[in-house]
């Protein structure tokens, strides 16, 4: 009974973190509440040579009406990955499809990686990074088109512990796991969108070390994921089959404090974005309690650093709520030993 109460308290935890904005959330009270008191905190912490280890699933959508997108891809991957090459980045990469039922004209990947290498590391020479990318990329536009990227994505993980599986040891213990949706349409996996968050998050010592990046049809006003539960298929069919947008996708991507980005928009943009929220993964302070968020300040060797404005910018740091963690810009990550202090005050009931 315990445990069920709990993993209710965790799911409406996580669907009101989707609702709210990370402005109104844990901010300064205007009133405490009874028998509450400010505590003043400070967490130290000193940046040490880390090994920046992230693991990133692509799962491309191979359906008919993808074929330009793969391409755009292709052409755009090079500066994406010159930014985790600049910043001694340790990637495993892997691609797969959203195919998963054998719907399509030829035999579903159900979770495994494409092609002749289909591990992609960064220790492989940057040309042969970029080439092998470029290849496994087109993944072709046979596929099923009942697309199930979140199940693609699942399906992948569990092979990664398959003797079998050209994807065998791809998952890395300490290596954050980033997986990133390429599709035109909605995603009809059989399970709610929370069991894979859930599940996929269960694989790590930390649930913050997964994170879920999309390319997606933003347009999703008419679509309905229930979240917590399964799709109904057959109430799908009837009535949302036509219905742009990749709601599941971009729930899955708010859960996580990943980065959502349209589609029709620019590629080359796209990919820039979701590389520098890669790179701000592996050079984020995580906080041993939840602080009131209007109360946190930064120092960096004794010397305060100003918040960033908005969480896209480059420079300062930023409170990512979700992650309850300080986050650096790509242009202002502590260097080695650098002392870092965050100090903050929590909401503490009264014995």
């Amino acid at each position: 009974m315990k445990k069920i109460f709990l993993k209710l308290i965790k799911t409406l935890l996580l669907v009101g973190i989707i609702a709210c904005s990370e402005e109104t959330s844990f901010s300064r009270p205007k009133v405490l509440p009874n028998n509450h008191d400010l505590i003043s905190i400070t967490e130290t912490f000193v940046q040490e040579e880390i090994t920046k280890e992230v693991d990133i699933i692509w799962v491309i959508d191979n359906s008919s009406s993808m074929k330009n997108e793969q391409i755009a891809l292709a052409k755009n991957f090079s500066d994406f990955i010159d930014l985790f090459l600049e910043n001694k980045i340790d990637f495993n990469m892997g691609i797969t499809t959203t195919d998963t039922t054998g719907r399509g004209s030829k035999t579903p990947e159900n979770g495994e990686f494409v092609g002749r290498s289909p591990i992609i590391t960064s220790q492989m020479p940057s040309s042969m990074i970029k080439t092998t990318f470029m290849t496994n990329i087109l993944v072709g536009t046979d596929g099923s088109g009942r697309e199930r990227g979140l199940e693609g994505a699942l399906l992948a993980t569990q092979n990664s512990f398959n003797l079998n599986s050209v994807n065998y040891s791809f998952l890395r213990e300490n290596a954050n796991l980033v997986i990133i949706f390429v599709s035109d349409e909605n995603d009809i996996s059989p399970e709610s969108t929370l069991f894979y968050i859930e599940t996929l998050q269960a694989l790590k010592p930390n649930s913050n070390m997964v994170t879920f990046c999309s390319i997606i049809d933003t347009r999703t006003e008419s679509f309905v994921d229930p979240f917590t539960y399964p799709i109904e298929l057959e109430s799908y069919y009837a009535t949302q089959w036509n219905n742009p947008g990749g709601k599941r996708y971009i729930n899955a991507s708010q859960a996580t404090s990943g980065i959502i980005e349209d589609i029709h928009s620019d590629f080359a943009k796209s990919l820039i974005n979701i590389g520098n929220k890669v790179i701000t993964l592996v050079n984020s302070f995580t906080l041993s309690n939840k602080p009131v968020q209007d109360s946190i300040t930064v120092k960096i060797n004794n010397t305060p650093v100003a918040r960033a404005v908005n969480k896209e910018s480059s420079v300062s740091w930023y409170y990512d709520v979700i992650k309850n963690a300080v986050v650096f810009g790509t242009e202002s990550i502590p260097a080695k030993n650098d002392l870092i202090e965050i100090s903050y005050t929590k909401l503490q009931s009264k014995k």
